[in-house]
């Protein structure tokens, strides 16, 4: 039963990360890319050109 109790907290604990991660990786992307972070069209893309 322990190794099932600390398999159950390593899974909470992965799945926080990832969430954490995931909110970095918007904010970073919504720094970084102008417009905010708005999906880039492909009429946006050709204007970067």
């Amino acid at each position: 039963m322990a190794l099932m109790a600390q398999n159950t907290e390593l899974t909470r604990m992965t799945q926080q990360l990832s969430q954490r991660i995931e909110a970095l990786t918007v904010e970073i992307h919504a720094r970084l890319v102008p417009g905010g972070g708005q999906p880039c069209t492909d009429d946006a893309a050709k204007e970067l050109r």
